[in-house]
């Protein structure tokens, strides 16, 4: 992750040996690139020989290569673009320190951009959690009505069962008036 034009994808291409377009996002919610990569590991290459497993499965890696985030683009296009970022195991920021035409010619600010990247990163992360709080405080004040709706339940049940129960008694105490 990075912002635009720091070099994300040329990184990608090269750690899973892909060939994706550089600069090919137009828009923050373009679909990530996507590549798993097996990792070659000795040790399982001398084992495999001496178990005979049915089964040879060397640990893979899975690379997603999302677009550049704009500072300040908003919660929605960058709440898109960090969706894909949500269940990765690890984040690797790209940073630019070169010059480039799409810079415009200005010099690079790794740390301005190191710093801008966590802010929205954090931003991101707050607007999860304001979600989650307005959907527990619906479901409480949900749960509060109910309650309260069912106090009210009860409270005229309880009142036909007394009603009830004094028309048995009275009932009763008419039949034993006649004896």
């Amino acid at each position: 992750m990075g912002l635009p034009g720091s070099g994300k994808t040329t990184v990608f291409n090269a750690l899973a040996h892909a060939r994706a377009a550089v600069g090919g996002y137009s828009a923050p919610s373009a679909e990530p690139n996507l590549a798993v990569v097996k990792v070659p590991d000795p040790r399982l290459d001398q084992l495999a020989p001496l178990f005979e497993p049915k089964k040879f499965t060397p640990a893979e890696v899975q690379y997603v290569d999302v677009a550049g985030i704009v500072r300040g683009s908003g919660k929605e296009s960058a709440g898109s673009l960090l969706a894909h970022l949500r269940n990765v195991d690890v984040l690797l920021q790209v940073v630019r320190a070169f010059g480039s035409a799409a810079s415009h010619g200005s010099d690079p600010t790794p740390l301005e951009d190191v710093e801008g990247l966590h802010l929205e990163l954090i931003l991101a992360d707050l607007d999860v959690v304001e979600k989650r709080l307005d959907r527990v405080q619906k479901e409480a004040k949900l749960t509060e009505d109910d309650l309260r709706k069912s106090e009210a339940d009860i409270q005229k049940l309880t009142d036909q069962y007394v009603q009830k129960v004094d028309q048995i008694l009275k009932k009763k105490e008419e039949e034993i008036l006649e004896i």
